[in-house]
């Protein structure tokens, strides 16, 4: 008898090494590294300099639905490794900021636009299609690879910003970015279960043999925008994450208030 395979912790690990090198995690985690010896070369302001990250916090709520609805449309994978390019370049061309502040906005604000998938909004949609009654298991050891990668990679651009300086630094970061994540999303991550003849949680369906067909479950955007439930989450995760972001703009640390 044919053992019957399923590939969907293999989605999760991608998850995880995507996230752990996303924007939001690799954004929260080292921009008060990076700030610090810049602000030292150029002489911006503490205030000045942190508030990009208002530019990043807006511009990811308000692009959060656009990034979700492209997701639908193109497919994640695709999304989630073109993400990963616009990152790395954006990155690497941190190397060459000058004294004018607004470019540097501006490539935070490129950071947020573009490289928004490689957050968990693409993430999200991979493991709600591979997984449904082990979703909050998958879910949870995805969303882990934030606090991995929050842990690693202040150590990592510490260490590269004394040995060789912050500009090399950001070109070490985005050359890292690109050996870990591109190659481990090409090879492991897959859309959805159908796509390699499988079902979420590794189920067989007898009736579905020979078919890559799956039910499609959930409500349309049209349905979900006029229900109460959607805005009052809608609501929530954008306070939380001006409140994150305004904290480390404030205090220069990483942390929020609101979650402690």
């Amino acid at each position: 008898m044919t053992e019957h395979r399923f590939d969907g912790w293999r989605i999760v690990l991608a998850a995880t090494v995507g996230l752990a090198c996303g924007i939001a995690t690799l954004g929260a985690s080292t921009f008060s590294i990076f700030v610090g010896p810049i602000r030292l070369e150029t002489g911006w302001s503490q205030s000045a300099a942190f508030a990009a990250l208002i530019a990043v916090t807006f511009t990811a709520a308000l692009m959060s639905p656009l990034m979700g609805a492209i997701v639908d449309r193109f497919g994640a994978k695709r999304v989630i490794l073109v993400g990963f390019v616009c990152e790395i370049v954006i990155f690497a061309s941190f190397a060459l900021q000058g004294p004018d502040i607004w470019s540097f906005y501006l490539r935070y604000f490129l950071l947020s636009a573009f490289a928004l998938g490689t957050t968990h909004v693409a993430f999200a949609r991979v493991i709600t299609l591979w997984f449904d009654r082990r979703r909050g298991l998958a879910l949870g050891i995805a969303l882990s690879g934030v606090g991995i990668g929050g842990f690693i990679w202040p150590l990592f651009v510490q260490a590269m910003i004394e040995a060789y300086g912050w500009r090399m630094a950001y070109v070490l970061l985005a050359i890292a970015i690109g050996v870990i994540a591109l190659p481990t999303i090409g090879w492991l991550l897959r859309d959805d279960p159908a796509s390699l003849g499988q079902r979420p949680d590794g189920d067989i369906d007898k009736s579905s043999i020979g078919t890559t067909a799956q039910p499609v479950t959930g409500i349309t955007l049209a349905a979900a925008v006029r229900s109460r439930t959607f805005w009052i989450i809608l609501l929530t995760f954008f306070v939380i994450g001006f409140d994150c972001g305004d904290h480390i703009r404030i205090t220069g640390k990483i942390g929020c208030n609101s979650i402690g």
